[in-house]
């Protein structure tokens, strides 16, 4: 039965499908397997062992193949709920589904260019610019670090960043002390 698989606005929710039908992966029978919107039925087995692999293998396998039904040219995406239902239960795979947290959170930023890393020491927070017009600013992180959101350097308003780097260079070019090899 896939009338238990409901999709409420962008999100696919999965739920437990009894089904006569084996899993696609091993072809055991179980008493619930699950399933995306797609109706490819796995068992939890298989999908913990399909998703852990994916996690495993880093950002590059868990964004491509791991972000989708196991099923052979199933392109259905697989939802974060169903991440966090499928690693649930030990503490092995709740570990598993913080790293798989992580890695969304790493892949959210890198690729939003209204968020931003903070280049302080130890800081492990996120900046967002509320106002795209304003990405070339200086900013301030709650860890008290200064820093142009645009280029990730340090503070150098009004100066844009190519200005602050070749400013940068000819400093460096300016200050360079030749070394004299002297043997004597």
């Amino acid at each position: 039965e896939m009338d238990k698989i409901a999709t409420t606005g962008k999100e696919t929710l999965c739920v437990p499908t009894r089904s006569e039908q084996p899993c696609l992966i091993c072809y055991e029978t179980a008493d619930s397997n699950f399933s995306l919107a797609c109706g490819h039925v796995f068992c939890k087995g298989c999908w913990v062992d399909f998703l852990t692999n994916a996690i495993k293998s880093g950002t590059s396998e868990l964004w491509t193949k791991g972000s989708e039904c196991p099923s052979h040219m199933c392109t259905e995406p697989i939802p974060e709920q169903f991440y966090k239902e499928m690693l649930s239960g030990s503490d092995e795979l709740v570990s598993m589904y913080a790293k798989y947290q992580h890695y969304a959170t790493n892949n959210f930023v890198d690729a939003n260019v209204m968020v931003r890393w903070c280049p302080g020491a130890n800081c492990n927070r996120a900046v967002y610019c509320k106002n795209p017009a304003d990405l070339v600013r200086d900013v301030t992180c709650d860890c008290g670090t200064s820093f142009c959101f645009s280029c990730g350097k340090n503070p150098h308003s009004p100066a844009s960043c190519d200005s602050a780097a070749r400013w940068k260079e000819l400093e460096y070019e300016q200050n360079k002390i030749p070394i004299d090899i002297d043997p004597h």
